[in-house]
């Protein structure tokens, strides 16, 4: 399987970027580009709103779990 990455360009400003939680950028980021892969080997691709898709499935069976505690989760794979 070949695979070309594409190129994002950024522009640069002198305006601080915002601060924002990961998740927050991942949810802005499949919002703007929900069909680009976000994660890539050569046995499989996921796009950023696939990805998304999962990251809430694995969030709302934490939540379930653990509940609505802000404490920190460690999650090994």
């Amino acid at each position: 399987m070949s695979y070309s990455r594409p190129c994002v360009v950024v522009p640069l400003s002198d305006r601080p970027a915002p601060l924002l939680t990961v998740p927050e950028l991942m949810e802005g980021t499949a919002a703007l580009y929900p069909n680009a892969v976000a994660v890539w080997t050569p046995a499989r691709a996921i796009t950023y709103s696939q990805l998304a898709g999962e990251a809430a499935l694995l969030a709302a069976a934490l939540q379930d779990r653990c509940g609505d505690a802000d404490a920190p989760v460690a999650i090994v794979m």
